[in-house]
Formats: structure tokens, C-alpha cells, sequence
């Protein structure tokens, strides 16, 4: 469950949501927006003029640690603004897990619209994104004996920006 952030959503109601219930993330449209490069709290005047959330909130920008964060690309917020090279460095800073992709072949973000240095900044934030298991170590003896037990340990690590939340 996500619950919607935006210029139409009442920052109290999500605010209050967040606070009573500890799994829902929340999902912010425009990703790769000029705004979320500017200074944390140029970019919260900005979203508080406009009625939108306020990341500076524990509840909001601590939510990633117990609730995934969606985003939506670009779309029908074209302009200059967007960026895909922006991507990535959002996907870190506010741990994104899940990113909305499809928007149609007709849009500027498509795949096939994008230039290769924005194809490989899109792929470096989504490989980046949610949690991504891999090995850290794998442990097997040398040698098995014919009918013997097979010990095996492996160690996985996280590399991506969100944690599991689920065992």
C-alpha cells in the first residue's frame, strides 16, 4: 500500500495516515524533477506553497525504512525540468524501492526516446532502486564424500537503497 503525495493531496491527511499505520509507503509523481536537486528546504517551500508533503516530517522521510517509496517518471510533467540523469542520485537520497515505467511509447521518457547516456542513467537508478540481494560470500568444502551431507553457506548482502521488509 502507497498512498498518493501531490499538489492536490492534503499533506495532514498523509501525515496523519502515516503516523497510524506503519506499512504504507508513499508515492511522489514527477520523479527526475528539477526540484528534488535543489536545497532541502528550497525544494519544502516550494511543495508547502503548493499544498503538497513535507519530506522534512520524521514520519515521511523516515518511511523508507518500514514502507517501500514509490516514484513515477517524468510524464506528463514535461518540460526542462526533467532530467534522467537525475535519476539515480534521487533514487539514492530518498531510497526509492519501486519505480513506475510505463508510460507509453508516445512519451519523451520512453525507452526508445531516450538517449544512451539517459538509457544508462535510468538503468543505474533502477538496478540502484528497492533491495537487490547477491552473494557477499559462498562457502563449500574442497571435497565430498560419495553419500555424504554437502555443507554449503552462503552470505547475502543488500546493495540496493531499501531494506527488506518483509522475512
Amino acid at each position: 500500500l502507497a498512498l498518493l503525495t501531490g499538489n492536490p493531496d492534503n499533506p495532514k491527511t498523509l501525515g496523519w495516515a502515516l503516523e497510524q499505520y506503519p506499512n504504507p509507503g508513499w508515492r511522489r509523481d514527477s520523479f527526475m524533477s528539477h526540484l528534488y536537486e535543489q536545497p532541502l528546504e528550497q525544494f519544502m517551500e516550494i511543495v508547502r506553497s503548493n499544498g503538497g508533503f513535507d519530506l522534512n516530517d520524521p514520519v515521511v522521510n523516515t518511511r523508507w525504512m518500514t514502507a517501500p517509496i514509490w516514484a513515477e517518471r517524468g510524464g506528463g510533467c514535461e518540460g526542462p525540468q526533467q532530467n534522467p540523469q537525475l535519476a539515480p542520485g534521487q533514487v539514492e537520497r530518498l531510497h526509492v524501492s519501486l519505480i513506475a515505467n510505463d508510460l507509453g511509447s508516445e512519451d519523451r521518457f520512453a525507452w526508445n526516446n531516450l538517449s544512451k547516456e539517459d538509457r544508462q542513467s535510468w538503468l543505474e537508478a533502477v538496478l540502484r532502486s528497492g533491495f537487490r540481494l547477491q552473494f557477499a560470500q559462498v562457502k563449500i568444502p574442497s571435497s565430498i564424500n560419495r553419500g555424504g551431507n554437502l555443507e554449503v553457506e552462503l552470505i547475502w548482502e543488500n546493495v540496493g537503497v531499501a531494506p527488506l521488509y518483509e522475512a
